[in-house]
Formats: C-alpha cells, structure tokens, sequence
C-alpha cells in the first residue's frame, strides 16, 4: 500500500514496473501539518512580504553521487543568478535556512561564490526556528525559486507561484511540471525575464502556463485535511 501526493507518483511507480497493490492519493502530510500550525497559533500571512524566495537545498557529495565534477558549481549558479537579479531590479530577496545550524550551512557556499554574493546570501538568510520556517516565508513571497525541492511542489499546491531552474544537466533533477515553473537552460538573461514574467503575472494566469494540472503532481484538499484522510486509511489497513 503506497499513501502518495498525487497521480504523478502514481504513474511514475507504474512506469519503472515498481509492483504496488494499492495507490492511495492523499496529498502532503507536511503540508496539511503547516496549515493546522497556522490555525492553532492564529497565524496571519503577509502577502508580498518578499519579492524572491531562494529555497535552500543540500548539494554536499553531488559531484560523487552524480559522477559529475561540476555538478555542485553548475547547481550554485542558481543562487548566483537570484543575488544578480535582485540586485539589478532591487527586489527584496530571503533565503530561508534548511538547517538549524547555519554557520555549516552558509560556509559550504562559500566556494563557489564571491565574496560579495557570499555576504548577500548570509545577510539575506533566515534563520531556521522551527519544521515550518520555509514554508511560512514561501509563502509571504511573490515568487520561490529553486531546484526540486519537494516544498516547491507543495507550496504550488497552495497557490504560491514557484520557478524550478535545474541547470546541472542531470535529468533527474528536472521538475516534474513543464511550462511556465521550469527553467533548465542555464542562461542569466532567460532566468531574468522569466522572473519578471512571473512576478507580472496572476496566479490564475500562471496556471494555465503548466504543462498538467497541479492536483496531478500533488493533490491538495483544504477541507478533507491529508492528516484526516491519513488516519481513516491507516485504520482501514490495520483492522
């Protein structure tokens, strides 16, 4: 029995002849998590408090994992083209920490980029407080830009407007949605107007530039909560 996000993980399994009796679509527990936090604490989003959202994503061993030697530097460059264009249009940009230690966290960028870019991103930072950190500022941001983190995905399922930009060339890295949410080619002016694109437009609009619908990668009911649907189904399969 596999309790998954949506059709996509569905026909993904079925395609690579991975055998599963039972498919159960029920969304993203985390997700369904971060919206009771916001109810318990009463929690008013401020919409538009952030121009871009930078999401932080692990890239340590990549080189070895991939057996590419530029995978990690080819990856960075995401980050450099956020600092360039913020800078240049003057947006206000954050980047949520994905670990509570940041210190480790921000020196391992320090390598591949200047000592400029480095100071940006540790100004830019925020500090990780809790497991919903990220999702709270995605979510006060016009736009989140990142790889293929999974917080993409579900912050899309929400409403929130998201760019994967996977410039590594490792297909596996590519976002599961094509259209107007991803960019591979790995060019600055491309990545630019694309974000102006995005930040112009409406959510509706936006929408309609995807290649499938968005309950197709990962289903979102706010009023059946996954969290509701979870434990009806872990009762049904235990008794």
């Amino acid at each position: 029995n596999l309790l998954c996000f949506g059709k996509f993980e569905v026909n993904l399994y079925k395609k690579y002849k991975i055998k599963v009796k039972n498919f159960f679509v029920v969304g993203s527990l985390r997700l369904a998590n971060f919206n009771y936090y916001l109810k318990k604490f009463k929690i008013n989003l401020k919409k538009d408090k952030y121009d871009i959202c930078l999401v932080a994503e692990s890239f340590t061993g990549r080189n070895e994992l991939f057996g590419k030697k530029d995978f990690e530097e080819k990856a960075v460059l995401l980050i450099k083209f956020v600092i360039k264009f913020c800078k240049e249009h003057n947006k206000k940009l954050v980047f949520p920490l994905k670990y509570s230690n940041k210190n480790s966290e921000l020196t391992y960028f320090r390598k591949y980029l200047t000592s400029e870019e480095y100071n940006v991103l540790i100004k830019k930072s925020l500090k990780r407080k809790d497991d919903f950190s990220t999702y709270l500022t995605m979510s006060q941001s016009k736009v989140s830009v990142g790889i293929i983190s999974t917080i993409l995905s579900e912050m899309l399922a929400v409403g929130q407007k998201i760019l994967s930009c996977n410039f590594t060339g490792h297909t596996a890295w590519d976002f599961p949605l094509q259209g107007i949410c991803q960019l591979n080619n790995n060019n600055y002016n491309e990545f630019e107007n694309r974000v102006i694109q995005l930040l112009d437009m409406d959510f509706q609009e936006y929408e309609t530039s995807l290649s499938n619908k968005i309950s197709y990668l990962i289903h979102h009911d706010p009023v059946n909560s996954t969290i509701q649907k979870l434990k009806k189904r872990i009762l049904e399969l235990t008794y």
